[in-house]
């Protein structure tokens, strides 16, 4: 045995406990990841086809989708169209319409094969058939397409009470 092994090693002192704890707080106060994570920023997009009237809104949390539409928009490339996959579903922000597009599978085009070509109200028209013959895949290039605006959209609208029942006394004579 070495000349040190008759010495007693010194236990901690509630001072060096003390000081370690502080120190581990202060680590995880300096590393610990932000108390709130910032939220995926979800924005709303309008557009059209000309000439009809009507007007899609489709949504997006694609940091990617989201800016190349808000350049889109500042810089008035009306040669930018919308393209996506419909979902034969309503949704709450894109009223009237029995059908959106599918947030994820938002993108921008140029140029398109005709097949995928459709303006809004005819996918409405035709929304059994989407998905087969027309519009093979969901996919729908609206070729006319102009992204308008971005919008906020409402607060969905409030489904109607049923009309309440009229009772008619039936009287016999």
């Amino acid at each position: 045995m070495g000349p040190r092994a008759n010495q007693k090693i010194a236990k901690p002192g509630w001072d060096y406990i003390w000081l370690l704890w502080l120190g581990l707080v202060g680590v995880l106060l300096i590393v610990r990841p932000s108390a709130s994570p910032s939220a995926t920023e979800v924005a709303y997009f309008q557009f059209d086809y000309p000439p009809d009237p009507e007007r899609f809104i489709f949504q997006s949390s694609d940091p990617t989708i989201i800016a190349e539409a808000r350049d889109i928009l500042a810089n008035n490339q009306v040669n930018r169209h919308v393209m996506g996959r419909i979902v034969k579903q309503p949704a709450p922000y894109n009223p009237p319409w029995s059908y959106h597009l599918d947030p994820g599978s938002v993108s921008f085009f140029d140029r398109a094969i005709e097949i995928c070509d459709a303006t809004i109200a005819n996918v409405e028209a035709r929304l059994e058939e989407a998905c087969g013959s027309f519009l093979p895949g969901c996919e729908w290039c609206p070729w006319g397409s102009r992204l308008l605006a971005e919008v906020t959209p409402g607060p969905p609208e409030p489904t109607p009470e049923p009309d309440e029942a009229i009772y008619l006394p039936i009287v016999f004579r």
